[in-house]
């Protein structure tokens, strides 16, 4: 199975407040927030290889920038920067230049290149997965109904289902109705699979977890699920594995900065989720 990703390379600038943010709040002056956070640290830590990725002769390298209270809660701002050229991007070229697609991650970017990608997804009959993630606070109702309608899987924490409810005006059963496959991440829960007329699939968490700062983990999660996907493994396994990789960024500062060797991996795997469980990731993570 072959999954072309799309989406967009930035620098990430990651810093720590060693309070809490709910305690800085006061509920009936939330319209008027205007709070600066004195920070413990700061990491900056960049993209990745740029082979095969367009690159902006004008604008900046886009820049996310994230303060994390104790509670692993966080404040973020994204600037764009090249990610506005994303509209220019064929997917035609893609397939050209390395062969036939089986899936798009159609992961957050400049949410009219998000429905681009999405269109050229359906005109070319090719599945893909919508993972609206950060831009969903900027996109309306029609936009969030032109990504996820279709999709072969949606991928969302909790915080982002509730979202896109309200925003699509779709019901949780609608929204499930309208994918293949539709995934749920709990956070400290696990995650949950849901198909429409089957029971969900609630997969707990990793344990014994010692988190250092959350960025990242979203995409280690998808990425995790989805390799699993590849090797033709079924949803409960891909979730499991999906949580395995979350982990490995939760417990890293920056969201590549982990190691993932084979032996500790299958480990802590198998001691959460059964010696056949890992017996079948071994089979093909090595």
């Amino acid at each position: 199975m072959r999954i072309a990703v799309t989406g967009s390379i930035a620098t990430d600038h990651l810093m720590t407040f060693p309070g809490r943010f709910v305690d800085q709040l006061i509920p009936d002056k939330l319209d008027k927030i205007a709070l600066s956070f004195l920070v413990d640290s700061l990491q900056i830590r960049y993209g990745v290889d740029t082979s095969g990725v367009r690159e902006s002769a004008v604008h900046h390298t886009g820049r996310f920038i994230s303060t994390t209270d104790a509670d692993l809660n966080h404040f973020a701002s994204f600037y764009p920067g090249a990610m506005v050229e994303d509209t220019k991007i064929d997917l035609s070229d893609l397939t050209e230049r390395v062969g036939p697609i089986d899936l798009v991650l159609i992961g957050a970017s400049d949410p009219e290149a998000m429905s681009s990608f999405t269109r050229q997804c359906r005109e070319h009959k090719i599945a893909f997965a919508a993972d609206t993630s950060w831009q969903l606070a900027r996109m309306e109702g029609e936009q969030v109904r032109d990504l996820v309608d279709g999709a072969a899987y949606l991928f969302c924490n909790e915080y982002e289902a509730k979202l896109t409810e309200r925003k699509s005006g779709w019901a949780d059963e609608e929204i499930t109705a309208r994918v293949a496959v539709r995934v749920t991440t709990l956070g400290a829960d696990g995650a949950r699979v849901d198909r429409a007329g089957e029971p969900p699939i609630l997969v707990p968490p990793i344990t014994g977890v010692t988190p250092k700062e959350p960025t990242g983990a979203g995409d280690g999660f998808r990425a995790g699920f989805l390799a699993a996907i590849a090797w033709g493994l079924g949803l409960e396994r891909a979730a499991q594995l999906g949580n395995l990789m979350a982990v490995q960024a939760l417990e890293a500062i920056g969201p590549q900065d982990y190691e993932l060797k084979p032996g500790p991996l299958m480990e802590r795997f198998a001691a959460v989720y059964g010696p056949e469980a890992a017996q079948d990731l071994a089979e093909h993570y090595s």
